[in-house]
């Protein structure tokens, strides 16, 4: 499994600054793919509702949001630092 943190840009109607907002997407490798913005709770509920294995593999970023989110995931997690 690996959680993505990033930036979309939205863009705006034409002489407005476009805006930047915040978004988290997991990937459960060979399953299913997701994608949430502003919404922590909903992800950690779609993917804990997932068939996963007994040991989780959780690849990330060193982004504090990424492992706030998988300490929540599963029971037991091998967390690899990418």
């Amino acid at each position: 499994m690996s959680v993505e943190v990033g930036k979309v840009r939205i863009r705006t109607p034409k002489g407005q600054p476009s805006q930047g907002r915040d978004y988290k997407a997991v990937s459960l490798h060979g399953q299913e793919c997701a994608g949430f913005f502003q919404q922590n709770e909903e992800l950690l509920e779609w993917v804990n509702r997932q068939p996963l294995t007994e040991v989780v593999t959780c690849l990330g970023d060193g982004h504090d949001g990424v492992w706030n989110l998988m300490e929540k995931i599963g029971v037991k997690r091998r967390e690899i630092l990418d």
